[in-house]
């Protein structure tokens, strides 16, 4: 029998810990306390009931992963594809974080344990045709007239900003909407409670004003489900998933992959086509590194590249050097 991870006390501290401190949505949080419950009971079954967190090694979080590796979970075909395994030790990594945070251990057995292997796959961004079908889809999706306008607003800002979901999220109306007017530049607070300076472009001020203009409710957030309370993170997938319906519906183009987060590769790719600088870029996007920001600009930099590369041409015969000449 399985034990519930609300009756193990460190996580119920971690899930405190990770949501308020540390900015993790409450999805993230939960699924992490669900895989350390069961990483818990393998090591109860396995090591024995009297292990200490401090006593497991690398060796047996590497045994756990290759155990998960080589079975099928509950419900599924195949075993878990190396993401999901990857994704699984980051998830056990956070809860030893947050052991080395409380002082029970002093060093996490995750933090050099990689897992297996794999390919980096590019997900190319919507083209600029998909996110025009997406923009004026979205005002036609919902029940009344204040979602309809919420969700045209909300798909014109993340395309335009880059913002992640959870950064959506936690905005309210007074870091963007002063005297009736929407500020050029406001602050997100993103992963690890950092913030950072972004700025609205013309084209969000519109859809932006026209919603806000609609809501009765007095919540403080930015953007409000149909009871008029902040909007969730399965608000934003289900609008998401109806715009992509609706646009191959439409038949003007076809999604076949379509997210928030498709919005967010936009946003970076495009500035990356119009020279943007890849520092700038970094700081607007809430990286820490570039090797994160490869992901979502890296289409965007062939395209300027390939373009580039078409745009060249050889040099008049007076202005080459020996070694340039075709012949000689």
């Amino acid at each position: 029998m399985r034990t519930h991870w609300k009756d193990i006390p460190f996580l119920v501290e971690f899930y405190a810990w990770a949501t308020i401190s540390k900015g993790y949505s409450e999805p993230y949080a939960l699924n992490c306390c669900l895989e350390a419950a069961r990483f818990r009971d393998w090591v109860v079954n396995i090591l024995g009931w009297d292990t200490q967190p401090g006593s497991i090694t690398e060796e047996d979080c590497e045994q756990y992963l290759k155990l998960l590796m080589s079975r099928p979970a509950k419900g599924a075909k195949k075993p878990p594809k190396p993401n999901t395994i990857r994704s699984i030790r980051n998830r056990l990594h956070c809860v030893g974080k947050f052991l080395v945070h409380k002082g029970s251990i002093s060093k996490s057995p995750w933090e050099n344990v990689r897992g297996p292997a794999h390919e980096q796959i590019y997900i190319p961004p919507p083209s600029d045709e998909q996110i025009n079908e997406a923009l004026f889809v979205a005002g036609e999706i919902g029940n009344t007239d204040r979602i309809r306008k919420r969700n045209q607003a909300m798909v014109y800002f993340l395309a335009f900003t880059g913002v992640r979901t959870i950064e959506l999220i936690r905005l309210n109306r007074d870091q963007l909407l002063r005297g009736g007017n929407i500020q050029r530049r406001f602050t997100v607070l993103g992963k690890g409670n950092k913030e950072r300076r972004i700025g609205v472009t013309s084209e969000i001020v519109d859809p932006l004003l026209t919603y806000l203009e609609s809501r009765k409710d007095l919540d403080p957030a930015l953007f409000a489900d149909v009871y008029g309370d902040r909007i969730s993170h399965q608000a934003v997938r289900s609008v998401m998933r109806e715009i992509k319906h609706s646009v191959n519906r439409r038949g003007v183009t076809k999604l076949d992959q379509f997210g928030a987060h498709s919005l967010r590769r936009w946003c970076f790719s495009s500035m990356v086509k119009r020279g943007v600088p890849t520092h700038t870029i970094r700081e607007l996007g809430g990286w820490s590194t570039y090797t994160a920001m490869e992901h979502y600009t890296h289409y965007g930099a062939m395209d300027q590249a390939a373009e580039a590369h078409m745009n060249m041409r050889l040099l008049p015969q007076h202005q080459q050097t020996q070694q340039m000449r075709l012949t000689s």
